[in-house]
């Protein structure tokens, strides 16, 4: 037992034939047996503020490992310097320095003379939508919880977001990645001015000036010639996907608004959709950016991406074209992940493009409790499932967001409004929950690479609902429900 002193002596046997022979006992001699510290337990929630120093809980000489054991705390919050004190046996420690009104993440260690233990509490967020937010956390979610106490990502970190573009939100200012003039450092990579609702082709600025449909008029395809109103046009109004994707991955731990999953992160913005979906050219040209690859007529991107999220799919059945097969294997070999979404159609997946294209990592979308969101693509181009939110799923559910997925938006109609929060639902919002938390696995292992990231996910997820369409078919859904807080650990203890 740890800390207690034991007596012995030694004394040397010698055997000839069947008998033996013991010589004189040595000395005795005490030892005191020791191991590795237990991890400390900290006293009331992992912050603490300028009013309230680190406390732990005291721990005896078993906990200790038998030995005088160093205590290390620290404070750390977005933007702020992180402060550190130790402590030698005692049970708390003094943090100089900390800002006045900031909530600051707490962090210990007890190490003695054999090992180190960190704590392991769970975290939560002050942003006061959080707890409306049942993906993060819930029984169905991922554990976000669980994994910030390691890692709430970093800022050597940069994901892509290949999408609709950006809008200005409080909640991501600081996430996404801006030029020395304070513009947005990604690109526009939308040829066909006619339908960028920007005004021109391809440019420097991958904001989203909204994907409403200009056109108050529509062809009517049963009758050539015939125009009809467009009230039954998908999108006459802006969806501002870009943002609510972006808010998933990386929006703020700042006590406003949602929380993202990684909101130490850099955000890329790479505008490929315009409103009427999108080019296979544009998108090649937008990967190969992002990952780093020259594109002609464009300035090499200075932020490569090691993440690429693309929350993108086709309605009708879309092979993966040749040219873009291609340049995903290319970006995989670079050490880039890329996550794609499965599509909503409620078809076979492997019609979904560019989810279709071996070596992305495909995802479907559950809802509250924990199966197979309805309008989900299955079967087995679908790699993992991730929460994506189901309006008919609502028995749990948090009431705010009617069983969906509550991140960053703009409340503009057409274009461009004001910084808003609404619940969406789709794979769209699923590919950006794993996108987050592959974001979290590169920033506790740096040089993990594509299949490491792989193997990880999938060998640290949590199951589906019991008796579900998902439980019960084992080639619907993927693998199972991505398990944030098992998957940092799991990367935290691979090789260097």
């Amino acid at each position: 037992q740890p800390g207690v002193k034991y007596w012995y002596a030694v004394s040397a046997v010698t055997r000839r034939g069947s008998s033996t022979k013991t010589g004189a006992r040595s000395a005795k001699i005490p030892l005191t047996a020791t191991t590795a510290p237990t991890a400390p337990v900290i006293v009331g929630n992992a912050s603490v503020s300028t009013a309230k120093p680190a406390l732990w809980a005291t721990q005896n000489i078993v906990q200790r490992g038998g030995l005088n054991v160093t205590y290390t705390a620290e404070a750390s919050a977005a933007g702020k310097t992180t402060i550190s004190c130790q402590s030698v046996n005692a049970a708390t420690c003094d943090l100089p320095g900390l800002v006045t009104g900031t909530e600051y993440k707490l962090t210990l260690k007890a190490t003695n003379a054999r090992a180190t233990a960190s704590t392991l509490t769970q975290l939560t967020t002050n942003d006061p939508q959080f707890h409306e937010q049942w993906f993060l956390n819930g029984q169905y979610g991922i554990g976000a919880d669980t994994a910030w106490p390691r890692t709430e990502g970093s800022s050597k970190v940069v994901v892509a977001v290949i999408d609709s573009g950006i809008t200005y939100h409080p909640d991501l200012d600081a996430s996404v990645l801006k030029n020395s003039n304070g513009s947005y450092a990604g690109y526009d990579f939308v040829t066909t001015a006619a339908n960028s609702n920007d005004g021109d082709g391809r440019d420097a600025d991958p904001s989203d000036p909204g994907d409403y449909v200009k056109d108050y008029y529509f062809l009517n395809p049963d009758n050539p010639g015939d125009y009809q109103n467009n009230s039954k046009f998908p999108n006459p109004e802006s969806s501002w996907h870009g943002t609510h994707v972006s808010g998933i991955i990386a929006a703020q731990h700042n006590s406003i608004g949602a929380a993202g999953i990684a909101p130490n992160v850099k955000l890329l913005t790479v505008r490929a959709l315009s409103s009427s979906g999108g080019l296979d050219s544009d998108l090649l040209s937008a990967i190969n950016w992002a990952a780093g690859i020259h594109v002609a007529g464009v300035a090499d991107n200075a932020n490569p991406a090691k993440v690429i999220n693309m929350s993108i799919g086709t309605s009708l059945p879309h092979s993966c074209s040749p040219a873009i097969a291609a340049a995903v294997q290319v970006v995989k070999a670079k050490g880039v992940t890329m996550i794609t979404a499965a599509g909503n159609s409620d078809m076979p997946a492997n019609n979904s493009f560019p989810g279709n294209c071996f070596g992305t990592i495909n995802i479907g979308a559950t809802g509250f409790n924990g199966d197979r969101a309805p309008y989900s693509n299955y079967g087995q181009s679908v790699d993992l499932s991730a929460p994506g939110g189901d309006d008919t799923d609502l028995v749990g559910a948090p009431l705010a967001s009617a069983g969906q997925i509550i991140s960053t938006l703009n409340d503009g109609v057409t274009t461009v409004g004001n910084p808003s929060y609404a619940a969406m639902e789709g794979t769209s919002m699923a590919a950006p929950v794993v996108t987050g938390i592959v974001a979290l696995l590169y920033s506790v292992k740096p040089n993990i690479t594509p299949d490491q990231v792989w193997d990880v996910l999938r060998t640290t997820v949590r199951s589906f609902k019991a008796g579900g369409q998902c439980e019960l078919n084992s080639t619907l859904c993927g693998a199972g429900i991505v398990n944030a807080g098992a998957a940092v650990a799991a990367a935290m203890a691979l090789p260097n």
